[in-house]
């Protein structure tokens, strides 16, 4: 199986690191907006790219990371975030967003930050599941809000709509939206 970079694809900009700047602009904010310890669920681990600058954040208590390909990605994942596995800041879910979130009170999680499936209906549904399961303070957020991934940004665009939220859009294509 191919383990590449999704985040760093085609080609990482080595003068300017966009690829990683701004998921790390958003979990600054964040950390601004909300210090607290924190507990989050990361969709569509892969690799662990994000799953590693977001819990490298000190206000990130916990990060569940669920993606129904972790099992072909564990020797990565093993490394990648050995720190956060080792400390039980980070735990791994080979399941789907659905089946996950069956197991989530609802109202309990701080923050989700949603990467998996980039189409329509299953950023929509994604984003949907969610909702319900973040704290009324808390925070949705993701990525590849851009023009080659038209399904991310329209469902996006639609839940803003749907819900009256605004969304705060980053350089690498991440974007937040405060419940």
């Amino acid at each position: 199986m191919n383990r590449s970079s999704v985040r760093f694809n085609p080609n990482f900009d080595l003068g300017g690191g966009g690829q990683v700047r701004g998921l790390i602009q958003l979990m600054s904010d964040i950390q601004s907006i909300k210090p607290a310890k924190q507990s989050w669920v990361e969709i569509g681990t892969w690799v662990g790219e994000s799953a590693l600058i977001i819990s490298s954040f000190n206000f990130i208590e916990t990060l569940n990371c669920v993606d129904p390909a972790i099992k072909e990605c564990q020797d990565v994942l093993n490394k990648r975030l050995k720190h956060g596995l080792e400390s039980s800041q980070i735990y791994l879910h080979n399941t789907t967003s659905e089946e996950y979130a069956k197991q989530i009170a609802d109202y309990s999680v701080d923050g989700v930050y949603i990467d998996g499936c980039h189409s329509f209906e299953s950023v929509t549904s994604d984003l949907a599941i969610w909702h319900k399961k973040i704290k009324k303070d808390g925070l949705i957020c993701g990525h590849d809000y851009s023009q080659p991934w038209p399904g991310v940004r329209d469902a996006i665009d639609n839940f803003c709509k749907e819900h009256n939220y605004k969304i705060k859009k980053y350089v690498d294509a991440s974007w937040r939206i405060l419940r």
